[in-house]
């Protein structure tokens, strides 16, 4: 019998949190909504206001999805602002994606939906889990330019519990420590060590290989709490993982925070904990549906799309530039440059009508 060997691999701990007594409880002590007193919830709806910015993710058809969270946030009297999710099921929709910035060039997505059918990846469709993860990082890039120090993203299946503002503000000013960038409110098969009694430091599992991006633990990114001013490190961080076509696994973004969360500082609530932050809807998982549906994406066609208009910008650009190069640097008409004019007719390709022209006369 032909023996097997097997390279020999570093073996993290196999306890999947450490200092389990501190927090993996369903029920740590305190924090029932009757133990904020009535100036605890004036003060924390004040600081809530004051310091947190909202974003909602939601994809355009998932209607009821939004109905059903802006009710839930109205009835806790916050605000949001929807980011749109990113479907790439649609025939043209990667390429236009691409053309907006929310999946880089050098992703092959041919290649990584290959690597992830597998069996060492084992992982299937991938088309939905790759909108699930453009449409994060799209949102925390809104979420970098928003006016308040933390940022919330919340998934649209997530309802909050009615004592969340005041929960999260004692979070952070009693158990949070001072490094944290970034914190999951719900996290599923934790891994990593208690640090308080709600809040885990997550940690690479390094059970598992690199290859497959440290993968089985520290699953949930339905509400997801974020300094602001750590937001694009992070953001560029967790693309260079997401976007590495040979890690399909890493397409699931919360995996891929976890994968690195030795270089971010990342907590997250263990999921048992019954007086949870939120709550799940009962809408399903629309990134799995996706994922069904890419079966019958023809993702060759889509990328030989995505390449074509690459090179038709590519070529348009060097024309472009080439054009008003020409042009002297002062000018009396008040005609747009032929690059504005290229990009208005790229971007607006439905647009009739012409770039507005201005009034100094420079375009």
């Amino acid at each position: 019998r032909a023996s097997l060997h097997l390279p020999l691999v570093t073996v993290g701990s196999l306890k999947p949190l450490r200092n389990p007594e501190v927090c993996e409880r369903y029920a740590p002590q305190g924090w029932k909504a009757a133990d904020f007193g009535p100036a605890e919830w004036v003060a924390a709806d004040i600081w809530f206001k004051q310091n947190v910015a909202i974003f909602v993710l939601n994809m355009p058809n998932d209607v009821k999805r939004l109905e059903a969270i802006s009710a839930r946030l109205a009835e806790l009297n916050l605000t949001f602002e929807r980011i749109e999710g990113v479907d790439v099921t649609a025939k043209g929709a990667l390429a236009a994606a691409r053309r907006d910035g929310l999946i880089p060039g050098s992703f092959d997505a041919i290649k990584a939906q290959a690597s992830a059918r597998a069996p060492y990846q084992d992982i299937g469709g991938i088309v939905g889990t790759v909108g699930c993860a453009a449409a994060h990082l799209k949102a925390m890039g809104s979420a970098a330019a928003a006016p308040r120090p933390l940022a919330l993203i919340l998934e649209d299946d997530a309802m909050l519990a009615d004592d969340f503002p005041a929960r999260l503000r004692r979070l952070l000013q009693s158990e949070a420590p001072c490094d944290w960038e970034s914190i999951s409110l719900k996290s599923k098969c934790p891994y990593g060590a208690c640090v308080s009694p709600r809040l885990s430091r997550v940690l690479p599992d390094e059970n598992e290989p690199a290859d497959r991006c440290r993968h089985g633990v520290n699953y949930g990114f339905y509400a997801m709490l974020y300094r602001v001013s750590a937001l694009p490190r992070i953001r560029e961080q967790l693309s260079d993982v997401v976007w590495d076509d040979t890690r399909p696994h890493c397409l699931d973004i919360d995996v891929a925070l976890a994968s690195i969360s030795d270089k971010v500082p990342y907590y997250a609530v263990p999921s048992m904990q019954r007086d949870a932050f939120l709550t799940e809807g009962d809408h399903g998982s629309s990134r799995m549906d996706k994922n069904r549906e890419g079966v019958y994406v023809n993702l060759a066609d889509e990328e030989e799309q995505a390449s074509e208009e690459e090179k038709l910008l590519n070529e348009a650009w060097s024309t472009a530039s080439a054009t008003d190069s020409e042009a002297t640097l002062t000018t009396t008409t008040n005609e747009p440059s032929a690059m504005s004019s290229f990009f208005h007719k790229f971007f607006h390709p439905q647009a009739s009508d012409p770039l507005p022209t201005t009034t100094s006369g420079v375009a």
